[in-house]
Formats: C-alpha cells, sequence, structure tokens
C-alpha cells in the first residue's frame, strides 16, 4: 500500500506551524515534502513522520529530512530515488543562458577593474 498525494499534502501542510516557513515558496516546498510522504508505505507512516517531526523540531525541516525520517519508518535503509521532475522548456534554457552570459560580462568588468 502506498500513500495517497491527498493525504501526503494534507500531512505536509501541517508543517507550515514550523519556525522559518516562508509563504512564497511554499507551494514549491508542499510538492516537494508530499513526494517524500508519498514513498512511505503506508498512511500511519506517514502521519508518524510528521508527527515526530512536530514533536521533536521547532524548525521547517528541509525535504532531505522528511525522506530521511520515512526511509528511516519504512524500516528500510533504502538509497534516495530521485525525480528530476519535468525537464526546463526550451524558453526557461534560453533564459538561464541569457542570466550565464550577463553574469560572465559581469565577472570579467570585475576582473578588469
Amino acid at each position: 500500500m502506498s500513500v495517497d498525494r491527498r493525504f501526503a499534502n494534507t500531512q505536509a501542510r501541517r508543517l507550515r506551524f514550523c519556525k522559518y516557513f516562508v509563504q512564497a515558496d511554499g507551494e514549491e516546498y508542499f510538492a516537494e515534502i508530499t513526494s517524500a510522504l508519498m514513498r512511505a508505505k503506508n498512511d500511519v507512516v506517514a502521519a508518524m513522520v510528521i508527527d515526530e517531526w512536530l514533536v521533536e523540531q521547532t524548525e521547517r525541516p528541509a525535504p532531505a529530512d522528511i525522506h530521511r525520517l520515512v526511509r528511516k519508518h519504512n524500516g528500510v535503509d533504502e538509497e534516495p530515488v530521485f525525480d528530476l521532475g519535468t525537464p526546463p522548456t526550451e524558453a526557461e534554457m534560453e533564459e538561464h543562458r541569457a542570466w550565464v552570459r550577463e553574469m560572465e560580462k559581469t565577472l570579467a568588468k570585475r576582473k578588469l577593474a
């Protein structure tokens, strides 16, 4: 049995009461935490992971923290499986390339000064 996305997301949103939770990056953050919780072997384990964090910690966890706790409570010392998500679009890649070119120009100017 695996954890349903809706249940995992509900559990992930319990973390919004932790210190240093930033509303601006909330949806991306919750998507990462939800993904980690969906790797739990069942709903009980997913809830246990969040319960443990809220009882023992006060600051917002990194997704790696949740992945670690899920592996611990699953009783398996498995290697994490990485989901690279959707590849960037060509427009996003071009925007990144333009940014890199600008940074290279800025660095070259600083070296000349």
